[in-house]
């Protein structure tokens, strides 16, 4: 039986707080900033990374959920 092998992900900081943020709906860069208390261009930068690493996808113009 082949066991089937779980990928863990290190989280930074800036990224827990955006999933916090965003775990209930679909939000604007500026409204997470909002949220989290980050600095506008972190959470872009934040975003990018996220989005390669398929945590979040973007919903419109500089809007984001997590990836289900």
């Amino acid at each position: 039986i082949e066991k089937e092998e779980e990928i863990k992900v290190q989280l930074s900081s800036q990224e827990q707080a955006i999933i916090e943020a965003i775990s209930d709906g679909t939000f604007h860069v500026q409204e997470i900033a909002n949220k989290t208390r980050l600095e506008l261009s972190e959470v872009c930068s934040t975003l990018a990374l996220m989005e390669i690493k398929r945590l979040v996808i973007k919903d419109g113009i500089n809007e984001y959920s997590l990836c289900k």
